[in-house]
C-alpha cells in the first residue's frame, strides 16, 4: 500500500506525462500542505517556472524553505540560489552558502560548485573563511 505521498508523486508524474500542469500542482500543493518536504520543493518549482501557478520568486523561495528545512537537498541547493542571486528573498551571500553547504553534506554535487564559486567571489573572502563566518549564524 501506497503512503498519501507516494500516491501524490505517482499522480504528478500521470499529471506532467497528460501535460495537466494545473492537475499537477494542485497534487503537490495539497501535499505540500501537509508538509512533504518533496512536494514542498516540486511545489516551489512549480511557482519559480509558473506551472500551474502564477510565477513568483516569492512563493517559490518560500517553500523550498520549508523544504530546505527539512533537510530536502534539492530544496537546500534552489534556496541557495535564491539567496545567492537575490530571487524571491534578499540577497545574501552568506546565507546562500549555508544552503550549498548543507545540500554539499548531501552529496549534492552541483552545491559544492556553487558553494566554491560564490565563496571565492566574495570580495575579501576565501572558500574557507566564509564558510567559517556562514556554520557560525
Amino acid at each position: 500500500m501506497r503512503t498519501a505521498e507516494e500516491q501524490a508523486l505517482r499522480d504528478g508524474l500521470e499529471a506532467i506525462a497528460r501535460r495537466d500542469f494545473d492537475e499537477f500542482f494542485r497534487i503537490h500543493e495539497a501535499q505540500a500542505r501537509k508538509g512533504s518536504a518533496i512536494c514542498q520543493y516540486h511545489l516551489g518549482w512549480c511557482y519559480q517556472q509558473g506551472v500551474g501557478c502564477i510565477a513568483s520568486a516569492k512563493q517559490a523561495a518560500l517553500w523550498w524553505d520549508k523544504a530546505a528545512s527539512q533537510g530536502d537537498p534539492h530544496a537546500q541547493y534552489a534556496l541557495g540560489t535564491c539567496y545567492e542571486h537575490g530571487e524571491g528573498v534578499p540577497r545574501e551571500p552568506l546565507a546562500a552558502l549555508m544552503w550549498y553547504s548543507a545540500a554539499d553534506e548531501q552529496g549534492f554535487a552541483e552545491a559544492k560548485k556553487a558553494m566554491d564559486r560564490l565563496a571565492s567571489s566574495l570580495e575579501g573572502s576565501t572558500p574557507n573563511t566564509s564558510l567559517e563566518r556562514t556554520r557560525e549564524r
